[in-house]
């Protein structure tokens, strides 16, 4: 940790990776925050009568 204090200065996001640690330190918060994009809504369920392409397939070796 000592050295990761003074390496990134003026960042506003940074992560440390050594082989048995990961850090990361934000000057904002990363978790508990609202999704940054809303879904879109779902589309309705396809009526039979739609038309469409059957495609079938034969894995026979």
């Amino acid at each position: 940790i000592r050295e990761a204090q003074g390496c990134c200065d003026g960042d506003i996001d940074v992560a440390v990776m050594f082989p048995a640690c990961f850090i990361r330190y934000s000057n904002v918060s990363f978790y508990n925050d609202p999704p940054a994009i809303s879904l879109p809504a779902a589309l309705p369920p396809s009526s039979a009568s739609s038309p469409g392409t059957t495609v079938l397939l034969n894995n026979e070796l």
